[in-house]
């Protein structure tokens, strides 16, 4: 059970749970900016509100997929491997190489 609550799945889905939160709010003020700037009927705007709905799923899945992929390499690395068959711990500098690692790193540290 310790190997399932510590797995690479459960790690990528929480990444991208948080991901998915400025995400989500993103394309929401796209949806709220399209509806104020131009006057659409009821079905365009339910067609924009459900455009952006499932382009936050995709956006999702596919967070899902980078974070899950990247779990799987840090398995990969000797280094990591040696650490955690000695028992000793093995601490890794952030990288901060996008605007969701550089949020979630700053949502960590405070």
């Amino acid at each position: 059970m310790q190997a399932f609550l510590q797995s690479g799945f459960l790690r990528a889905l929480g990444y991208a749970i948080a991901n998915s939160l400025w995400q989500v709010a993103l394309l929401w003020l796209f949806v709220v900016l399209i509806n104020s700037l131009r006057k659409l009927s009821s079905a365009k705007k339910y067609f924009v509100a459900l455009t952006a709905q499932f382009a936050a799923f995709v956006w999702f899945i596919a967070t899902f997929q980078f974070y899950y992929n990247r779990s799987g390499e840090g398995l990969l690395d000797p280094q990591l491997t040696n650490a955690a068959n000695t028992g000793t711990a093995y601490l890794a500098a952030p990288v901060i190489d996008s605007f969701s690692s550089a949020a979630l790193y700053l949502v960590i540290k405070t």
